[in-house]
């Protein structure tokens, strides 16, 4: 659709935010032609404005997406103009961001495109899409012990990556049946048991040579990122198999261990094995540490709780005393969340 940028050039990665993205971003970006920042997160506010749910702005976006809808009415394909004219605008910015340097592909790596992944197919229908997997246990435990383990009060933070943990899995799973051939799935942990293999096959679907250095971390030449990962891409040389099975040291308390639970049966059987992942497997690794807190189970408070934050719980009475009574075993070192 661009006149003034090769969308050929342009390389989508997504994923659940904590599922590797970092990892991978930071080894494609060392390929000679590949130029990536952070996250650039440019699409989504274009392609929300048609959409009649999911932002707010002061300006009232409800209103705002009728007199977009309205306008758009003037033109025959309505909103096709609209999707042509991002693709103009932000194809421009990419091929700007790739004139600052020598390089001829640009890597866009935001995992949250996996709410927009039809409209990205439409805007630029000659780019290139990398859907990076991760067992969903180990993205949950993740995101517990990156930002909710160091701050324990934080636990209704969760609200804040209920997409992430509720939508992303069936949305990814949508964009890859939508785009086909147009898109490379790669699993986190088969990246990480033959990163040399799964890198070759990541440079064949784009059509680029392998480089060897691709998988040799230059520490001392590593840029740190606002987004992402801001701890394993930078400290470690190569992809380590044994981040395979991390997620499951992070499973020291109950209320750990019942978020993980919960979310296991939220996925279900089916959503898992389309995602090349066993759902009997992720259930027996969990109950090996059942025995651990038996006793402490009651103490626990389901994840869909905490994802609603407490206002949407039907019983504020359970609410305040459960919540109480965990920050005084907490506090007396019974339970360690």
């Amino acid at each position: 659709m661009s006149s003034n940028f090769d969308e050929k050039n342009l390389i989508f990665l997504i994923s659940q935010p904590r599922a590797g993205s970092t990892m991978l971003q930071k080894i494609l970006g060392s390929h000679p032609e590949i130029y990536t920042v952070s996250e650039p997160w440019l699409l989504l506010h274009p392609v929300y404005a048609l959409r009649d749910s999911g932002y707010e702005a002061e300006y009232d976006a409800k209103l705002a997406k009728t007199a977009l809808d309205s306008f758009l009415n003037l033109f025959p394909d309505q909103k096709q103009v609209y999707l042509e004219t991002i693709s103009e605008v932000y194809g421009k910015l990419y091929q700007k961001a790739l004139d600052q340097t020598d390089k001829k592909y640009f890597l866009d790596k935001t995992p949250r495109y996996y709410h927009i992944i039809p409209e990205l197919a439409k805007i630029f229908p000659e780019a290139k899409f990398i859907i990076l997997l991760r067992n969903p246990l180990a993205v949950l435990s993740s995101i517990i012990s990156t930002w909710i383990v160091p701050h324990p009060d934080r636990w209704f933070y969760l609200e804040n990556h209920k997409d992430d943990l509720f939508k992303a899995p069936e949305l990814l799973l949508q964009g890859i049946n939508l785009l086909q051939d147009r898109c490379l799935v790669v699993h986190y942990e088969k990246f990480l048991e033959n990163p040399d293999i799964q890198t070759r096959s990541i440079c064949d679907k784009l059509n680029i040579p392998f480089h060897q250095k691709m998988l040799v971390n230059d520490k001392t030449n590593s840029a740190q990122w606002i987004f992402g990962d801001k701890k394993d891409p930078y400290k470690t040389s190569q992809p380590n198999a044994k981040n395979i099975v991390t997620w499951q040291n992070n499973i020291n308390s109950p209320q750990i261990l019942k978020s993980l639970n919960d979310y296991l049966d939220f996925l279900g059987e089916e959503i898992l094995t389309k995602m090349g992942y066993s759902y009997q497997e992720l259930w027996q690794s969990l109950q090996t540490y059942h025995s651990d807190y038996r006793f402490l189970s009651w103490t626990t408070l389901p994840l869909e709780y905490i994802v609603n934050k407490p206002k949407t719980y039907t019983s504020n009475k359970y609410r305040f005393y459960k919540i109480k009574l965990i920050n005084k075993l907490e506090k007396k070192g019974i339970l360690n969340f």
